[in-house]
Parts: structure tokens; C-alpha cells; sequence
């Protein structure tokens, strides 16, 4: 039996495609049978009618079954006596749209329902900034089905620990705000958001801490720029403000930045069960515990005193994954989490020890990824 396979240029198995199969020179509306690509992205005809002058199989072109994410195809095969055949399909790009936030949800500018399937992808814009090539990241991330990185916008001990030393946007000048489109451009291309956490370690700068007036302006400088960019998804204040000291900011001279989305700093367990401390602008970014069992029913923020209070809530940073201590190993557990927060999350990530360092999963990490947003799919 001659088997078709079909993928996109990337490589990727396209399940649940349709082929029509024409014989005779018959058109696409004259072609006799059709069918659809397994799981596999694979399909065949093991009997078809004689044809003298070959077949064509109309790909992903019969108007009512058309898959809108690939261009269509007519592969002309002047018989079937093979083993098999792979044909490719061009993906076509997905338009990022500006998202928006309804009743506790999120949507698209076209007001399409939307989930954030994101990664955590900390030092990617300094890395960029430095000129390394950071399309193997993206790249996997797309292969994922990841929609979104989590970028740190300065940070000192993540970046030490990562070997690339400290990251300080005053190091790069004007282009640490210039460069800010372009990178986003990068992102598009792999159809990826960016989360932005703006003063993670600002304490620990002698030129950022207690600098009040200087923070604003470059929260402000920094935000009328993403404001026009589609695929920000947000800006966060700072990140885990209450629990590390060297991350806070005053936080009540900021505010919200006009036509972007935007979180006044992750929070995470409240041991009195109350809301974090205002101001409160766009949505809540909470990150869940860390030991079983809450690492995965809280994952659910049902009953999270923010979510309850009406505000739109973020899983930003949950349990972290790799093989380093008090990191989870278990892609069991990964499922678990993300099938966790899809009811009542506007999103959440898959956090790791490499996507912290901006690096390429290891062992551990890849199947735990795979479980992760194999469930978000």
C-alpha cells in the first residue's frame, strides 16, 4: 500500500488534512474520493481506479475542509507503485493580533478566545541584545506550540547564573529601547508574544535602586513603544515584589500603560488568604506553590482570593522543571499543571532551569515540555 505523508516546511506531521484524489485529469470538483491525514499526517489509497494519465491529489483544497494555517497544494503522482511519498505544505503565518482582556478571559483584537501557552524565557532579549542567535529557542518553542516567552527586562543574579554576567539595559545604551521592535519582529516570525517583567534585581543595581523618577521614566519610555507593538502581550511592574526585596519598587508611583496590558508585580501564596497589595492595573500574575499536591490544584485559581475578587489571573511562574534540586523531573506532574489551569487561567507557563538561562531544554526537561503543552493543544 503507497502511503502519503504530510508535513509543513518545518518538518512537522499535519494531521486531519484533506486530499482529494483526482484521476483522468479530473478537476478538484470532478476528483472521486477524498480523505483526511491521520494522526500521523499520513493517509493512502490502497485501491485506486485505473488512470492513464496519472493522478493528482488536491491538497488541503476542497473548500469546505480547508486547514486556513497552510497553503494549498496540487502534487501530480503518475501512479501509486511506491512505498510512500512525503509532501510539504507551507505554513502560512498566523497573525499576532493586540489582545484584550473581558470578564475575567482573554481575546484576541478580532475578539477570538485566547490562552497563553508560554515559556519562560528570562535572559532572550539580552542575549539578542549581545548578538547571539537566539532562533534554535524560538524554534523550539514553536515546534511546542508555545505562543509566548517571559522576558526579564533587567536582572543581576539570573543573568550571573546563566554566565553571561549582569543585565543592565543601561549597558546597551539607546538600544536596549531601539532594538525593542526588532526583537519583537524575531518573536513574530515563530508566531510568539512577549511577557516583559520590567525591574526584577533593581535593588541590586546602584544605578536602578531607590531611583524612583528614573524607573518611571523608563517604565513609561519602554511602554509607549510596546504599546504599539501587537505582540506584547504585557508588561509586569516586577517580578515576586513581595518575597525578594532587591525586586521591589515603589510601586504606587507607576502607572498603567495606555493600549498595553499590565501587571503590577507577581505575587505568590498569601499565608492569610487575602489579595495582594494594590495597585491592582490589568490582570494578576500569581505564582502558584511548589509542592505536591498544590503545584497542580493551584494551577486551578478558582478559588484564589485575586481571581475572586474579578481579577483576570496569569500562572507567570509555577513549579520549575529540569534536573537540577528542588526542580520537578516528572512529566506526569507537567500534564497535570497545565490541564490544570485551563479553565480558569488566562494563561500559563512552562517554567525550567534552562528557559530561565534562555538555553535549550535538556533531557529532563524536553519531556516534560511535551506533556505540558501536549495537553494545551
Amino acid at each position: 500500500m503507497s502511503l502519503i505523508q504530510l508535513v509543513d516546511n518545518k518538518g512537522n506531521q499535519l494531521p486531519f488534512i484533506n486530499i482529494r484524489l483526482g484521476a483522468n485529469g479530473q478537476t478538484l470538483k470532478q476528483s472521486y474520493d477524498d480523505k483526511f491525514t491521520n494522526h500521523q499526517g499520513n493517509t493512502a489509497w490502497p485501491n485506486p481506479i485505473l488512470s492513464n494519465q496519472g493522478y493528482d491529489l488536491y491538497v488541503n483544497l476542497k473548500e469546505d475542509n480547508i486547514n486556513p494555517r497552510y497553503a494549498g497544494k496540487i502534487e501530480h503522482i503518475d501512479n501509486f507503485n511506491f512505498d510512500s511519498i512525503t509532501i510539504d505544505l507551507k505554513t502560512i503565518p498566523v497573525k499576532l493580533e493586540k489582545l484584550k482582556l473581558r470578564s475575567k478571559r482573554l481575546y484576541t483584537a478580532s475578539d477570538k478566545s485566547y490562552f497563553i501557552k508560554g515559556e519562560t524565557g528570562f535572559l532572550d532579549y539580552f542575549r539578542f541584545l549581545r548578538g547571539e542567535n537566539i532562533r534554535p529557542l524560538l524554534e523550539q518553542s514553536n515546534s511546542l506550540g508555545s505562543n509566548c516567552r517571559r522576558n526579564f527586562l533587567m536582572t543581576m543574579n539570573t543573568g550571573v547564573a546563566a554566565g553571561i554576567g549582569p543585565c543592565n539595559p543601561e549597558n546597551f545604551g539607546n538600544d536596549f529601547y531601539d532594538k525593542f521592535p526588532v526583537f519583537l519582529e524575531l518573536y513574530k516570525e515563530y508566531e510568539l508574544y512577549g511577557y516583559f517583567s520590567v525591574f526584577p534585581d533593581n535593588g541590586l543595581f546602584n544605578s536602578w535602586a531607590n531611583q524612583t523618577s528614573k524607573q518611571v521614566n523608563h517604565w513609561n519610555r519602554l511602554g509607549a513603544i510596546a504599546s504599539n507593538i501587537d505582540n506584547v502581550f504585557a508588561f509586569e511592574l516586577t517580578n515576586e515584589f513581595q518575597a525578594k526585596q532587591e525586586n521591589n519598587v515603589d510601586r504606587n508611583a507607576f502607572n498603567k500603560i495606555s493600549n498595553l496590558l499590565c501587571c503590577s508585580g507577581s505575587y505568590g501564596e498569601s499565608s492569610e488568604g487575602n489579595r495582594y497589595p494594590p495597585p491592582y492595573f490589568d490582570f494578576g500574575d500569581y505564582h502558584s506553590p511548589r509542592s505536591y499536591p498544590n503545584e497542580v490544584k493551584d494551577c486551578n485559581v478558582a478559588n484564589n482570593p485575586n481571581y475572586l475578587a474579578g481579577e483576570p489571573t496569569l500562572l507567570g511562574e509555577p513549579l520549575g522543571f529540569g534536573s537540577t534540586p528542588n526542580r520537578e523531573r516528572n512529566p506526569v506532574i507537567a500534564r497535570e499543571m497545565a490541564g490544570s489551569a485551563i479553565s480558569t487561567g488566562i494563561g500559563i507557563f512552562y517554567h525550567s532551569q534552562n528557559g530561565g538561562f534562555s538555553q535549550l531544554y535538556d533531557e529532563v526537561e524536553m519531556p516534560c515540555a511535551i506533556e505540558w503543552f501536549g495537553i494545551l493543544k
